[in-house]
Parts: structure tokens; C-alpha cells; sequence
């Protein structure tokens, strides 16, 4: 059964997103939850929330810095995250 909050797209507005440690919480939670053969193939992971991509991340992935902080202060990210 669906929870009734989800269920009404408009809902997801009262809803705020998580913070950076609880991100960073989630994310290591899922990684210990993962299979033992599976992280033994991981050694060595780092596992790091950030509010901001770096320069090397931002290049690596294609993206242009200059129009992400155009988006952002033109209003489109932030319409995009939770008040």
C-alpha cells in the first residue's frame, strides 16, 4: 500500500531533503548493507557527500561550470530543492 504523502505529488512539497550528513548516513548504510564479496572489491572507497562538485568532478563529467552556476542563480536549481 502506498503511503498516502507520496501519493499526491504536490505532498512532496511539505517534504524537505535531507542534510549533508544524513546523506553521507545514508550512503554508508547502503554500503555496509551490500554484500561482504562485494565491498571486499571496494577497499579503499571513500565515501563523501558535498554540497558542491569540484572543478575535476564538474570536467570529468562534461559539464559546464559556468552555466550550472548560471542555472542556479537564475532560480532553476533551486526551484528544484525542497524549501
Amino acid at each position: 500500500m502506498v503511503d498516502p504523502i507520496f501519493a499526491d505529488p504536490l505532498a512532496w512539497r511539505m517534504v524537505k531533503a535531507p542534510s549533508l550528513e544524513e546523506l553521507e548516513t545514508l550512503a554508508e548504510t547502503a554500503f555496509r548493507r551490500l554484500p561482504q564479496k562485494f565491498r571486499a572489491l571496494c577497499e579503499g572507497l571513500v565515501i563523501r557527500v558535498e554540497d558542491f562538485p569540484t572543478e575535476e568532478v564538474l570536467d570529468e563529467l562534461g559539464v559546464d561550470a559556468e552555466r550550472l552556476s548560471a542555472l542556479e542563480h537564475s532560480g532553476v536549481i533551486a526551484q528544484a530543492r525542497p524549501a
